[in-house]
């Protein structure tokens, strides 16, 4: 970490591929229990992986500012126990 600390970031690119592939998981399982196995089982897998994919980008979207927020408020004290001294 640097004397700033601002590497509390993760790429864009990252997560989007993070979620294209948790998503690639559960639709493709939801998929093929439609199509192999029974309708309702599969809609139900759908939707469930939806929610959890929207709950999982929301829970990591408010962490990711409470942490930025944190490193702000860290760089902010440092900065004014600095002029302090």
């Amino acid at each position: 970490m640097t004397s700033e600390g601002k590497l509390i970031s993760i790429s864009k690119k990252q997560l989007g591929l993070f979620y294209i592939l948790l998503a690639a998981v559960w639709f493709g399982e939801s998929a093929n229990e439609i199509i192999h196995y029974r309708f309702f089982a599969g809609v139900s897998l759908f939707v469930f992986g939806s929610l959890f994919l929207i709950v999982l980008y929301l829970i990591q979207s408010y962490f990711t500012r409470m942490l930025l927020l944190y490193q702000k408020n860290l760089n902010s004290s440092r900065h004014s126990l600095k002029n302090r001294r």
